[in-house]
């Protein structure tokens, strides 16, 4: 994957200007040549008769499947392609589609003009011919192209109706720089457009996917040529792309950028918050830095309230799909074994999830002045030129020696012995083997989920400090949790029995009712009509 930047280069700045950085001078020209587009036709109008069951249905939905919230419209997308598109892809779903994502307040009423919904049809029915190329070389696995496709127009429509070319201008222009201040070999390049991606945008993998899809056939939509290609070598890009987002190599990316990503978080802020435009910001390097420190603190705080959200969102998620789910396993199973419920390790599991989660995120410390300071520095050494470069060095953490095999069985037997002392504990205040199990499940996924969202505020932190004695004691004795509570997730995501249960049973069905029932509606609108002829 070349260089993004490297021949989209502004003109020089005058002599007596502040001289950005080539790189920099690449991303104000992207910006600047932005034009969103002009659509055209009348604004559609969607009646909201149930649009109340909709969006209730939608929260519900989206409560059982943690998520970060911004990918819960593209979700929502991916889920409507799935039950509506038919596998040749060819037929008109622009209107239902706008029409439900309206209803679910996705998007607001009247905000789409009809020129939009004809270019959804568009490109469904591209996708339609990409899907029906890619399959035609009879791959054996045909069920996951198919998938990956759908995902891919998912991200393709929601960018048809919120187009941000910001956002992508900002990932191209990381990814540039990281390339130029890290030594990244080419066969792990594109392990590293992952992780700026996820680091930076918070990405998920269909996100991901479109972007290195996008960034090696940009004109398919338009160019047959391009689109006999891209179905030619549609298995291929995802294969690669698969290799590349798993193992070590991309986790060493991702530590990589996620520890020096904090002044391209807040560039990215500036030239969404600022309206004079970058160009003129940049103009003087004074009034660039007085406004990153200002966006820095402003981010401090919106990163607290959504640490506060962050919070309650996994206690509603592990309260519905966790503790509801042993209530129904552990209750039953005592009424069995033991004709009784023992009430002290139910209370137990009922309570540990949100107190341990709320202790959590009252423990987490926002950065600081210094941390600023340390961001304004590194952020006026990206955007101007500078004698001394700057150098992003990978990670070494994975090499191994012999004290680290031995570190690592001193570590296991420390686990072991946690493990082990717990499960005295819990025994001898009456938990069973359910309950037991019960509790490991809990205390496993609230971990995960409290090292994840404490990973949000980290996100800004430049300089690492100390945490103290008493937090790395319990970071040691937590941390086999927090793997077991990710191996947990990942294999919870596959298998969501909650969301299975809505897409498959529910979805479909009550969806079914609610058009019959706006059917309905207009039939006797209609008739009403014809009495005042």
């Amino acid at each position: 994957m070349q260089n993004p930047l490297e021949n989209n280069t502004a003109a020089a700045p005058k002599a007596d200007a502040p001289k950005l950085s080539p790189l920099m001078q690449g991303l104000v020209s992207l910006l600047r040549n932005q034009k969103p587009p002009a659509w055209k036709g009348a604004k559609v109008h969607v009646p909201e008769i149930t649009a109340g069951a909709y969006y209730l249905y939608e929260q519900i939905r989206n409560a059982v499947e943690y998520r970060e919230q911004h990918l819960f419209l593209r979700g929502a997308i991916e889920r409507f392609l799935l039950r509506e598109l038919k596998p040749n892809g060819s037929e008109d779903i622009g209107f239902e589609l706008v029409s439900e994502l309206t209803k679910t307040r996705y998007l607001e009423n009247d905000s789409t003009r009809e020129d939009e919904i004809e270019y959804i049809d568009y490109i469904v029915r591209r996708y339609g011919s990409l899907r029906q190329i890619a399959l035609s070389r009879n791959y054996e696995n045909r069920d996951e192209i198919a998938a990956n496709i759908i995902a891919l127009l998912s991200v393709e429509v929601e960018r048809a109706l919120q187009p941000n070319p910001t956002e992508a201008a900002i990932v191209e222009f990381t990814y540039a720089a990281f390339l130029d201040h890290a030594d990244v070999a080419h066969d792990d390049q594109m392990a590293l457009y992952a992780a700026v991606h996820k680091a930076l945008l918070k990405s998920d993998l269909a996100t991901i996917r479109y972007g290195v899809f996008s960034r090696a056939f940009p004109r398919w939509l338009a160019d047959n040529t391009q689109l006999e290609s891209a179905g030619k070598h549609f298995e291929e890009i995802n294969a690669q792309l698969n290799e590349q987002t798993q193992g070590a190599t991309p986790h060493r990316m991702f530590r990589l950028v996620r520890r020096h990503i904090a002044p391209y978080l807040i560039l990215r802020e500036i030239i969404k918050t600022s309206p004079e435009g970058l160009e003129q910001l940049a103009a003087t390097p004074s009034v660039l830095i007085e406004k990153a420190r200002s966006v820095a603190e402003m981010q401090y705080q919106v990163v607290s309230g959504r640490l506060k959200r962050s919070v309650v969102q996994a206690v509603i998620f592990l309260f519905i799909t966790k503790v509801v789910l042993g209530m129904i396993i552990e209750i039953p199973y005592e009424l069995f074994a033991y004709g009784a419920v023992n009430y002290l390790p139910l209370g137990i599991n009922l309570l540990f999830p949100p107190i341990y989660m709320a202790m959590v995120g009252l423990s987490i410390k926002i950065p600081g002045p210094r941390n600023t300071t340390q961001i304004l520095s590194d952020l006026k050494q990206i955007v101007y030129t500078s004698d001394t470069k700057i150098h992003y060095s990978l990670s070494t953490r994975g090499r191994k020696s012999k004290m680290r095999s031995t570190f690592g069985l001193f570590y296991g037997f420390t686990s072991l012995a946690t493990l082990a002392a717990i499960s005295w504990g819990l025994h001898a205040v009456g938990f069973n083997i359910v309950s037991g199990i019960i509790f490991f499940v809990f205390l496993s996924t609230v971990s995960f989920f409290a090292y994840r969202i404490s990973y949000s505020v980290r996100e800004y932190a430049v300089i690492e400090e100390d945490p103290g004695l008493i937090a790395n004691f319990s970071d040691f004795l937590l941390t086999p949790f927090i793997r077991m509570g990710q191996w947990l997730a990942e294999r919870y995501s596959r298998i969501n029995f909650f969301t299975a249960i809505l897409d498959i049973i529910i979805e479909t069905p009550f969806k079914t009712i609610l058009r019959i029932i706006e059917q309905w509606n207009a039939f006797l609108r209609d008739k009403r009509d014809d009495v005042l002829r």
